[in-house]
């Protein structure tokens, strides 16, 4: 089986999720069923996994069929003083939108992903 180019949205996805919230990632899995899939499992701290999926020849927007991408992530990765250090780190890699705030008792930070992805941590 011919050896398949890493895509590297992919890459960057696996190192945000490293850098930012200390994920463990398996090597990537290739699959033998769909060419071209390939996915991460990328595993928190606190026990939640997630799965970065890409299949390149998948085209944006795409009505009522499989998409690229997804809009907005909600994550709480722990109390306030953790979300207030994501930001400064978020600050520091020029992905933050907008500062910490409180909001209904939640410290709230919107930075980027990759793409202008938002994500509310």
């Amino acid at each position: 089986m011919p050896r398949r180019a890493v895509d590297p949205r992919s890459e960057a996805q696996r190192a945000f999720w490293q850098a930012m919230f200390g994920a463990n990632s398996n090597q990537r899995h290739l699959s033998k069923n769909r060419p071209g899939f390939a996915s991460y499992f990328m595993r928190l701290r606190e026990g939640a996994t997630i799965e970065l999926m890409t299949l390149p020849e998948l085209e944006a927007g795409q009505t009522g069929q499989e998409m690229t991408g997804w809009a907005h992530i909600a994550i709480a990765p722990g109390d306030e003083h953790q979300v207030d250090e994501m930001a400064v780190r978020a600050a520091e890699s020029g992905i933050l939108i907008a500062p910490s705030r409180r909001r209904a008792g939640l410290a709230i930070v919107s930075m980027r992903q990759l793409s202008a992805i938002l994500m509310a941590i």
